[in-house]
């Protein structure tokens, strides 16, 4: 409860627009109520059935969200997830299967203001699979970067820098395990 907070409140302090919000890693949907009261219109994206069933329970009636039972990457794709039942925030992409992995710029949003990713450890892929979004909307992003993208072959940090090289954005805020980015 207080992680969903503080991610909130650390990604509103750098986000000026108030009209789009995509969130990955939607869990149980605390998230994206909370973001829900803050912007116009909430997409987010939960993988596992069982989360993303409580994720309906708890938001699937607010009309400015709307939820998926996916995960993102950098192509179009189904995918398995793996992780510890005990830990519903845990799961990660593991291997082929059968829950749709969709990319960001297939939505072909009209507005993104904030993009927050809580994917664990594939944020880099996530974020590939946004270019055409960031290069239209320069949205603040927040990644979680706590390491675990190594089991993908990517090394900690690499999604940040890839946005600083590529789209010229600069780190703006940082926690133990949140980076937010601005362009």
């Amino acid at each position: 409860c207080s992680g969903s907070q503080q991610i909130a409140e650390l990604a509103l302090r750098h986000c000026q627009g108030r009209n789009t919000v995509l969130q990955a890693g939607g869990n149980v949907g605390l998230l994206a109520w909370l973001l829900a009261k803050e912007f116009g219109r909430v997409i987010t994206f939960e993988p596992v059935l069982e989360t993303y069933r409580c994720l309906l329970a708890n938001v699937g009636h607010m009309p400015n969200i709307q939820h998926w039972r996916a995960a993102l990457g950098d192509r179009e794709d189904v995918v398995a997830v793996g992780g510890q039942i005990q830990n519903r925030g845990g799961y990660h992409v593991h291997g082929t299967g059968n829950i749709p992995m969709l990319t960001i710029d297939r939505l072909g949003l009209e507005a993104c203001d904030l993009i927050i990713l809580d994917v664990e450890g594939y944020e880099d892929h996530a974020l590939k699979g946004a270019k055409a979004t960031i290069e239209k909307h320069k949205p603040v992003i927040v990644l979680e970067d706590k390491g675990l993208s190594a089991r993908y072959g990517v090394p900690k940090g690499t999604a940040p820098q890839w946005l600083v090289d590529t789209f010229g954005y600069r780190i703006a805020d940082q926690t133990s395990r949140d980076v937010v980015l601005v362009p």
